[in-house]
């Protein structure tokens, strides 16, 4: 789902090593009663969101506070402002790419999801690709050695 919310910008992060769980979806806002009431506004939007969906609000990214610590422990100078505007005004903006359309993004969300339930050995990602396998199989063979097979390459069952 994707909801026009008022954001700074918006990510779609599918696995990360420092977090719990699958898929998530991240929105960077401007403040807690900003994430508040855009989490309320997916809500109102559609029905299915509720309770039974976990949402997070945090201040900062994962990575940052792995190295910084708690983020309700961050204190920021009340000159920091003023520095990050001065910071701002020296930094040439990086030039307006053309966004893909929303059915392109949605696809790519898409296949994004599909390629992660693959990884994650959920094999309903073919409900989705008509019932093929986004790779072929490996060979496998049993540590044991009751299924090596002779092979091209001179490897053999002792």
């Amino acid at each position: 789902m994707f909801l026009p919310l008022p954001q700074r910008g918006t990510e779609r992060s599918f696995s990360s090593p420092f977090e719990k769980g699958g898929a998530r979806g991240i929105s960077y806002l401007n403040s807690l009663d900003a994430a508040r009431a855009a989490f309320r506004q997916a809500v109102d939007a559609d029905s299915k969101l509720g309770p039974q969906v976990s949402v997070a609000i945090k201040r900062g990214c994962t990575h940052y506070e792995l190295k910084c610590g708690p983020s309700d422990q961050y204190r920021f100078l009340p000159e920091q402002a003023g520095i990050e505007a001065a910071l701002r005004s020296r930094i040439e903006p990086a030039p307006k790419l053309p966004s893909p359309s929303q059915s392109a993004q949605k696809m790519q969300t898409f296949l994004l999801w599909i390629e992660t339930a693959y990884r994650l050995g959920d094999e309903t990602y073919r409900d989705f690709t008509g019932g093929k396998r986004l790779f072929s199989e490996t060979v496998k063979y049993d540590p044991e050695g009751q299924d090596a097979p002779a092979c091209a390459n001179g490897w053999a069952r002792s």
